[in-house]
């Protein structure tokens, strides 16, 4: 335990760990006992509950893909679904999808100094 980290009660860490493993994200355990996410983990791990991220089937990376399609960004999916924005980046990016840069911004990619050197003779 961390010198900044308050200890929890039996119960309290009883009842945390129970939410864990019957599939609540951690995020929002975190933020229900307020505490950060690593102790979420930490608390689960010391009571022999090993961390699985939840598994997404072909339905799920439909969804995701359209609310992603849609304008939705990854923190909000993610938030939506029980994932990390990262993630959920991987799995859009695993069927396919065209991943925007984190402003939403498609930026055109400057050519290359060999590029313009070609261009030029």
């Amino acid at each position: 335990m961390g010198k900044s980290e308050t200890p929890m009660s039996p119960e309290k860490a009883s009842a945390l760990v129970d939410q864990y493993s019957a599939g609540t994200p951690v995020k929002v355990l975190a933020e229900q006992f307020g505490i950060p996410r690593q102790t979420v983990l930490r608390h689960a791990q010391r009571a022999g509950v090993a961390h699985q991220p939840k598994p997404f089937n072909d339905d799920d990376a439909t969804d995701m893909l359209a609310m992603y399609e849609s304008g939705l960004g990854l923190e909000r999916i993610g938030a939506q679904v029980g994932a990390s924005p990262m993630r959920v980046r991987r799995l859009l990016a695993g069927v396919g999808a065209t991943i925007r840069p984190p402003n939403g911004k498609y930026v055109a990619a400057s050519p290359s100094p060999a590029i313009l050197m070609l261009a030029s003779m």
